[in-house]
């Protein structure tokens, strides 16, 4: 059942809508701003899927899922967790796990072209039970493309890195990182920050520069009322601030084990200091959720999306884009008009940038020689 909006008095998020049930069962609900407009990747019947999300009127619950014109994206067949990135170059990657002899031992990758047409498929792992590969990271830019898994059982994480065909090209261990199942990792100008948790109060956040050096790691307060927080997916930037959706649950008064709680959205400048904290979803046990995912359209829509009791919903916020920039910034997103009728007859992969390494196979001759140079100094330099 729909609630009335929340008005808030705040400064960045001005107001917050209800919850959106959009009628489709599914897991890793994925809002996307694309060049046609609004999208949502999600799992359903083991594999990865992705149909148009459409407004259908003015108010901040007025979202629809064009179901009909959805496009299943892989062929797997035994697909569990997704994650998926945009390249620099506007096409996605994303990546899938799945259990074939013991639990979430296999990883594969898929590439899809800025118009949904699949550009390739790689097996990442199979029967590699040292890593879990569940709720994994997809992240892709220019230097380098690929995912972390942790340990099984150990605080340890791995970085594997993805050649153009989406094959493993190495593997290293990465010091200092929280568990990042259920982390995230953004590119940010010359650093990278990860964020996670691990069943401590504070958010974990690491900062590294683009060759993964450790730079800074510190916790961050994010708990409320003595809930839980937990799976930090939800991370963008927008302008000179960070967001940050998180997952919040009473494990005394529901138990540590059920996969469900309620989502809270944290804003921090770029010192990392608190800006605003909210509090999205207000659900009991059994009509809670999991898995939130954070997108902005350029404009004053701040999209979250999530599966609540795993239907895949979305919960529209208004910000104030004024508050988000030093300098004005362009606050007008392209018209929202959905996929063109003529879609199908699209060219296919946008020209890449130069000099971008998330491209193709017109892409391998720029990406292999810079990561089979950067792999090699960090084999020489030794592991993180």
């Amino acid at each position: 059942m729909l609630l009335l909006s929340l008005a808030l008095a705040q400064d960045y998020v001005v107001e917050i809508g209800a919850e959106v049930g959009l009628g489709q069962n599914g897991t890793f609900s994925r809002a996307l701003w694309t060049n046609t407009g609004w999208m949502l990747a999600y799992g359903a019947g083991q594999d990865f899927h992705v149909a148009p999300l459409k407004r259908t009127g003015t108010s901040l619950e007025a979202w629809a899922l064009d179901d009909p014109n959805s496009v299943r994206l892989t062929d797997h067949g035994a697909l569990r967790d997704h994650s998926i990135a945009q390249c620099p170059d506007g096409t996605w990657l994303h990546l899938g796990s799945s259990s074939l002899t013991t639990h979430d031992d296999s990883a594969y990758a898929f590439h899809y072209s800025a118009d949904w047409q699949r550009l390739g498929q790689g097996v990442v792992a199979e029967n590699v039970d040292y890593r879990s590969h569940n709720d994994m990271v997809a992240f892709c830019v220019d230097e380098f493309w690929g995912s972390t898994f942790p340990h099984d059982g150990e605080v340890r994480n791995y970085f594997v890195t993805l050649d153009a065909t989406l094959q493993p090209m190495d593997e290293w261990e990465i010091a200092g990182w929280p568990r990042m199942t259920g982390g995230a990792m953004l590119e940010d100008g010359e650093h990278l920050w990860a964020v996670g948790f691990d069943h401590r109060p504070e958010m974990w956040v690491v900062q590294y520069d683009r060759d993964l050096n450790q730079l800074d790691r510190f916790g961050v307060e994010v708990q409320t009322d003595g809930l839980r927080s937990y799976w930090s997916q939800g991370f963008i930037k927008i302008g000179e601030v960070f967001l940050v959706a998180h997952m919040m649950r009473d494990e005394e008064g529901w138990g540590s084990n059920d996969d469900v709680g309620n989502v809270q959205l944290v804003l921090f400048d770029e010192d990392w200091q608190l800006l605003e904290k909210h509090t999205l979803t207000f659900n009991d046990h059994d009509d809670a959720g999991q898995r939130p995912h954070l997108v902005w359209d350029g404009g004053d829509t701040l999209l979250m999306s999530y599966d609540r009791a795993l239907e895949l919903s979305v919960l529209h916020m208004r910000i104030d884009p004024t508050k988000f920039f030093t300098e004005p910034a362009d606050t007008n997103p392209p018209e929202d008009t959905g996929p063109s009728d003529d879609s199908a007859s699209d060219t296919g992969t946008p020209e890449p940038p130069e000099d971008c390494g998330c491209g193709g196979a017109g892409g391998v001759g720029l990406l292999l020689p810079h990561l089979l140079i950067w792999v090699g100094r960090r084999r020489r330099d030794g592991e993180a």
